[in-house]
């Protein structure tokens, strides 16, 4: 999600001590070609990864 992506830069922008709660870095799985790579390990053969956007619209900020 781009902007969990937006937070945590800035926030070990600001405290590089923040680096260790980053969900991209303490999840794997969120990691470019790790998904793809643990459906290999299980088996699965014809596997395609592609990034889906969604587009997601708040009226306002208590909307979000």
């Amino acid at each position: 999600m781009q902007m969990l992506r937006y937070f945590w830069d800035a926030a070990v922008e600001l405290d590089t001590k923040a680096n260790e709660f980053d969900e991209g870095i303490r999840f794997p799985l969120c990691q470019e070609g790790q998904l793809e790579a643990l459906a290999r390990k299980v088996g699965l053969i014809q596997i395609e990864a592609a990034l889906i956007e969604v587009k997601t619209v708040f009226h306002n900020f208590d909307d979000y």
